[in-house]
């Protein structure tokens, strides 16, 4: 998943948050993490699964394969699935916003017609 900031909107003092916390909803409404976050307790989950600011690029890359593959197979219910500002290393990525560090970023919505969030989906035909 693909999150690009919205042109100019990060400039100063308004920089970039340097990382976003991609969570879900369980069913009691309490936040988890996604079987993709290395945080979490799933044996899928990735060292690198994302949510670090790509400068280059301006954007944020997710990985949720893990995921996005128990949703398509039914084994996860979708209560919402959320994005949140969280700590500047992977260290200090948590289900809770911290209000350590100030920094904005301005993403894509679905009325916005040049900047949507975008999911990139590789797939592997079996035979």
């Amino acid at each position: 998943m693909v999150l690009d900031i919205d042109a100019g909107s990060d400039v100063a003092p308004y920089t970039p948050a340097n990382r976003l916390a991609l969570y879900r909803y369980d069913i009691a409404g309490q936040r988890t993490y996604i079987p993709d976050d290395f945080l979490g307790t799933d044996q899928r989950k990735l060292v690198n699964y994302g949510g670090t600011y790509n400068a280059t690029k301006k954007n944020y890359t997710f990985i949720v394969t893990a995921y996005l593959q128990d949703l398509l197979d039914g084994k996860t219910q979708d209560f919402g699935t959320f994005i949140a500002p969280t700590g500047a290393t992977a260290n200090e990525s948590t289900l809770l916003a911290l209000p350590t560090s100030g920094g904005r970023s301005v993403i894509g919505s679905f009325t916005n017609p040049n900047n949507k969030v975008k999911l990139n989906i590789y797939y592997t035909k079996i035979q």
